[in-house]
């Protein structure tokens, strides 16, 4: 990780305290994160972090409350250009917290905003306070009185008030107001339930964000934020692990409910980008990206859009820009950290020793991942490293069975070993499955390697022809990748490449020059 590791050293050498590392532990923690693939403090961009606020007296609904005021800032501040705020799904493991260096280390900013709620007789007031992690001070601070039958206007107002102020403080661009969208604390309580297991890719959380979307929106059928991140949860679901036109439908029909709520609502335009970008829609990679691009911009800390971002450019071979927005959705939440995004980039890319490393976070962090155990056998497969790869993808195929992908992978490792009918007996059992994970594409391309590697030149350019048809037009890889070794002199491929090329132009630059 050298730009970690020259951040830090730029950050040990400044020449103001201020700026330095306060103490040797503080360097030391830094480092073993950066080791580690984590992140560290190393931000010089202005960035701030809102743990759920804290109330020090009982209440009903403590929790929810508790985070809705952290939501209500951020909300308003990741709508500021030119500031970086974490997520609130990001900060929802933070309640009760009291360590602002920590939450400081492990989110990447250089500020926390703590906040705290006390009754004062029929009143309730709330104290703010914002620490500059690096120079450890104090650099804003304030007081609010509130009455509790008021609670949402106050959180929206005391969200504005500090925005303002923070702004004054950073000299960030100008803020940009946004609805709260619903008025029942049991409604966004649950949204905001929903909103944090909606990061996990394990089936069980998918699945528990669906039942919080839903029960915010049975407390608030006008709550289009929930609408929105139901039909994103659905979605997920039918494209990661259960593909029944049911969870299309729940998606298509949440989708156009919140953008007929608000037709500008980011989440409900990433929802559409999400939904755009599917096997029934054909895959419109530009469309889907301009979708994810408007969100963005309209809301910068929407990390699931980058996520999704850089999925649609690596599939078209912009792996630089497709590293870039995995990166920036990691720097934006670092609960992006241990998913399988980066993997892909790295695969594609032929950088083998860093999938090595993300392989490995994963397997520390997920390690019964779908997309993990996919990609597990491709580096050493790739690099000729048979007996590994054979292994890996064994374990893969144990787990999915069914999974046209974990198939047809074994089969090109059969391919490779030179057990010819495995391999074509593999290809065929991926071809006659009818469970895929929401796409086929992938087990298209690796069915074009299997009769690549056996000489079956022919069939490999139909397989190949679909498997970019159906969504994954990578040409930097196809130029890469050994596997297709048998293809590269025939027109038709050259033909194929090149259309790609000028449909995609990568922005990669080097990794294609270098496989050509």
């Amino acid at each position: 990780r050298r730009t970690d590791l020259e951040q830090i050293l730029g950050k040990a050498l400044k020449k103001t305290a201020a700026e330095r590392y306060a103490t040797a532990s503080d360097l030391l923690a830094d480092l073993r994160a950066a080791s580690s693939g984590q992140g560290a403090v190393v931000e010089t961009e202005k960035a701030i972090g809102v743990p759920p606020f804290v109330f020090l007296t009982a209440v009903e609904d403590k929790e929810s409350l508790s985070l809705g005021f952290a939501d209500a800032l951020i909300t308003t501040l990741g709508r500021v250009e030119g500031l970086r705020v974490p997520p609130t799904a990001a900060i929802v493991r933070y309640a009760g917290e009291n360590d602002p260096q920590r939450i400081s280390r492990e989110l990447g900013v250089r500020y926390v905003l703590q906040g705290s709620i006390q009754r004062l007789g029929d009143q309730w007031r709330v104290s703010i306070q914002v620490l500059d992690a690096q120079a450890r001070k104090t650099v804003f601070s304030e007081k609010y009185d509130f009455k509790l039958s008021h609670v949402f206007e106050v959180q929206d107002e005391i969200a504005r008030q500090v925005a303002e102020a923070l702004l004054q403080r950073f000299q960030v661009g100008n803020l940009k107001s946004r609805q709260r969208y619903s008025s029942d604390s049991r409604a966004y309580g649950a949204y905001l339930h929903g909103l944090d297991a909606s990061y996990s890719e394990a089936p069980e959380n998918v699945d528990l964000a669906i039942r919080c979307f839903t029960e915010a929106i049975e407390r608030d059928p006008h709550f289009a934020l929930a609408h929105a991140m139901l039909a994103h949860a659905s979605s997920s679901r039918y494209f990661g692990y259960e593909p029944r036109y049911k969870w299309l439908q729940l998606a298509e029909k949440h989708c156009a409910r919140a953008l007929q709520l608000d037709s500008q609502l980011p989440e409900a335009i990433m929802a559409r980008a999400y939904l755009l970008w599917t096997p029934q829609k054909n895959f419109p990679h530009f469309e889907a990206i301009r979708e994810l691009r408007k969100a963005i911009a309209m809301q910068p800390n929407l990390d699931h859009a980058y996520n999704r971002l850089g999925t649609i450019l690596a599939h078209i071979g912009q792996l630089r820009a497709s590293q870039e927005a995995f990166m920036t959705a990691r720097r934006i939440n670092p609960q992006n950290f241990g998913n399988t995004n980066l993997i892909q980039c790295y695969v594609w890319g032929g950088q083998y020793a860093r999938a090595a490393q993300e392989l490995e976070t994963c397997r520390r962090l997920r390690p019964t991942n779908k997309y993990y155990l996919w990609f597990r056998p491709q580096p050493a497969l790739l690099l000729g490293e048979l007996e590994n790869a054979a292994k890996w993808v064994g374990e893969a195929v144990e787990a999915y069975p069914d999974e046209p992908m974990m198939v047809s992978l074994q089969g090109l490792v059969q391919a490779r070993l030179g057990r010819k009918d495995l391999a074509r007996l593999a290809a065929e059992r991926a071809c006659a499955s009818p469970h895929s994970f929401g796409h086929t594409h992938h087990a298209h391309y690796q069915i074009a390697c299997i009769y690549a590697v056996l000489g079956e030149t022919q069939l490999a350019m139909h397989w190949l022809e679909r498997a970019v048809a159906g969504g994954f037009p990578c040409w930097p890889f196809f130029l890469r990748d050994p596997n297709l070794e048998e293809l590269r002199g025939l027109p038709d491929f050259q033909e194929l490449v090149a259309g790609l090329r000028s449909e995609f132009p990568s922005s990669a630059g080097p990794e294609a020059q270098g496989a050509a």
